[in-house]
């Protein structure tokens, strides 16, 4: 009877395997990154720029209380960080984004801030756990989508008490997805961008207490906001793997 033979490696399948492992290692190193390479992206210029106003937000909520310019700026944030989970290709649920809601939720605890609403990671998360399931092809059929859509919106603002941004959370989440996923569908896009709209625009002014002016620009700058979301789309730009600004932006953008 004649042995079997052992496949022989080649240079070939080992550079093969060495390049497989290369890559695994890169998406532990960075969940955030995957897919992505050493060119800047729109990606990276998007979520620079969610960050850059979340930390003027940031600065209005804990060294300029009286203020409340610096956190209608803050208010562009969140919207672009929940329509880049649901562009985003995974819908893994790290440990790390769990550990950290529930770490968020001790530190509120510590500092006797308020429990509820529960924190913008765990809005990630629901969104991360939400969109396989109302992301369904049937779901998105427009006799589908549209009573999807209001419910949504109608039971935004009551979840907002439980959870960060509620369920406007989804419906942002909903509008990454079809604009990566199904850009041809150009009523859906602008239907959820509408109701993502006026849910944003209706209760921010009431928690945030802005005056007319404020209200004016946050609606002006949301409507501005949403439609260029629904345009975007991934590219990558030529020879910025080594300008001088790339570390900047690769640490704001796809490693923030």
């Amino acid at each position: 009877m004649t042995k079997p033979s052992t496949p022989t490696a080649t240079p070939q399948a080992d550079a093969a395997h060495a390049a497989a492992g290369e890559s695994a290692e890169q998406s532990k190193k960075s969940l955030f990154a995957r897919g992505l390479g050493r060119e800047l992206t729109s990606i990276d210029l998007l979520k620079a720029l969610a960050i850059t106003t979340m930390i003027i937000d940031h600065v209005g909520y804990y060294f300029i209380v009286d203020d409340s310019w610096w956190r209608l700026v803050g208010r562009f944030s969140a919207p672009i960080w929940l329509f880049l989970i649901g562009f985003a290709v995974t819908r893994d649920i790290p440990k790390r984004l769990v550990w950290g809601a529930i770490f968020l939720v001790f530190v509120d605890a510590a500092t006797m801030e308020p429990l509820l609403p529960i924190n913008i990671l765990a809005s990630i998360i629901m969104v991360r756990w939400a969109l396989p399931i109302i992301t369904k092809p049937s779901y998105l059929k427009p006799e589908n989508l549209l009573p999807i859509t209001v419910l949504l919106a109608c039971l935004a603002v009551p979840s907002w008490f439980s959870v960060e941004y509620g369920l406007l959370c989804i419906l942002l989440g909903m509008l990454g997805h079809l604009c990566r996923h199904d850009p041809t569908n150009k009523a859906g896009i602008a239907m959820i961008a509408v109701a993502c709209w006026a849910v944003y625009t209706f209760w921010q002014p009431l928690v945030f207490g802005f005056d007319t002016t404020q209200q004016i620009l946050l609606g002006i700058g949301t409507a501005v906001m949403l439609f260029g979301l629904t345009r975007f789309r991934k590219a990558s730009f030529a020879d910025t793997g080594q300008a001088w600004y790339e570390p900047f932006l690769r640490l704001f953008g796809r490693y923030s």
